[in-house]
């Protein structure tokens, strides 16, 4: 095809796919033959957007993409207005809706708590509604499974009660309970367990159990639980929960993994720390004035208090002083131990000074 000038000379139109005064034929799929604006030539090719199919001639489209509808002229597509519209005819009819709408007459209305649709009718709701004239209707209280005579299936702590016309679901008479008849609990909630049809609370530092009832071994009572709390260890062959070692957080019954810090609200009071055989010591206490990091040993003791300065393994290679508190017994026995008595002595000569003041 060739596009002309205004002085009616031909150039070539690129659109098309031969050359004549008047485009009958284009090269491009997606154009169709219109009205030109050029001088000499009545015909041009022209894109024309989401149009799917059009005819053999390239005269007009015949379909249009989805979400798009054809215009009166059939030369342009327009988009469905209707956010549900998979396909439409007009601004105000829809032909096939979107997933989670159903066509009611001519529009795609939506769906609400509904998991599948069809075109015309919610094939399935979300847990806790029924379909009910096409559409999801919540189900009665305390219920996840329904139908339009009543609840088939009841929330975590409810009973179903089929004495009653419907059926009704109700509250469990053991407040911790899962799953119950009308008088004993079946299942119980996370961090209890069953004992002679009754939800009991979880004792022992057991953080969650996987048990449903209390066994026995070698006589002695005890849960399955699975995690213990923070300080205690999970038993493999009695699965109870036992206390670590002093100021251990995490370990088993031999040797500490994790220490855990002396608290006094949110301020650490005492720092404990793993030495070489994975025990948890003292490397830094509040009662020490200068504490050097590098070294992990207490320089100075505080001064308000009979402190004194002892050492206590921290690793192969390096020793870490802290802070113990004197008894009485110690000031008394001094005499034996220079280092308590040079401690004495100092604490003595403060008294002394503080008073002559």
């Amino acid at each position: 095809m060739c596009g002309g000038s205004g002085d009616g000379t031909r150039t070539p139109d690129t659109r098309a796919s031969s050359c004549s005064t008047s485009s009958t034929k284009c090269h491009d799929t997606t154009d169709l033959i219109v009205a030109s604006a050029t001088t000499g030539h009545p015909k041009e090719c022209k894109s024309i957007s989401n149009c799917k199919n059009k005819k053999s001639d390239d005269s007009e489209c015949a379909e249009c993409e989805d979400g798009f509808f054809l215009a009166t002229n059939k030369q342009s597509c327009s988009a469905c207005s209707n956010a549900g519209d998979a396909t439409c005819e007009s601004n105000t009819k829809a032909l096939t809706c979107k997933a989670g709408y159903i066509k009611e007459g001519d529009a795609c209305n939506q769906v609400t708590n509904c998991e599948t649709t069809s075109q015309t009718a919610c094939t399935k709701c979300n847990s806790g509604y029924y379909i009910k004239d096409k559409k999801c209707t919540k189900c009665p209280d305390n219920s996840t499974e329904c139908s339009a005579s009543g609840p088939s299936k009841c929330a975590t702590g409810f009973r179903l009660d089929s004495t009653t016309t419907p059926a009704t679901c109700k509250a469990c008479t053991d407040a911790n309970a899962a799953t119950c008849s009308a008088t004993d609990a079946i299942t119980c909630k996370d961090t209890y367990f069953l004992l002679d049809k009754k939800c009991v609370s979880i004792t022992g530092n057991c953080a969650t159990t996987s048990s449903t009832k209390r066994e026995k071994l070698n006589d002695v009572d005890y849960v399955n639980c699975t995690k213990c709390d923070s300080g205690y260890y999970l038993d493999p062959v009695k699965s109870t929960c036992n206390a670590l070692k002093s100021n251990c957080k995490l370990g088993n019954a031999t040797s500490c993994t994790e220490c855990m810090n002396e608290m006094d609200g949110t301020t650490i009071k005492t720092t404990y720390e793993l030495n070489a055989s994975n025990t948890c010591v003292v490397t830094k206490r509040g009662e020490c004035k200068e504490f050097d990091e590098t070294n992990k040993l207490c320089k100075l003791c505080a001064w308000d208090k009979m402190y004194f300065a002892t050492k206590v393994t921290f690793t192969s290679s390096i020793s870490a002083q802290t802070c113990t508190l004197l008894t009485l017994e110690q000031i008394k026995a001094a005499g034996g131990s220079s280092g308590y008595l040079s401690a004495f002595y100092a604490i003595s000569a403060l008294f002394i000074m503080i008073f002559l003041r």
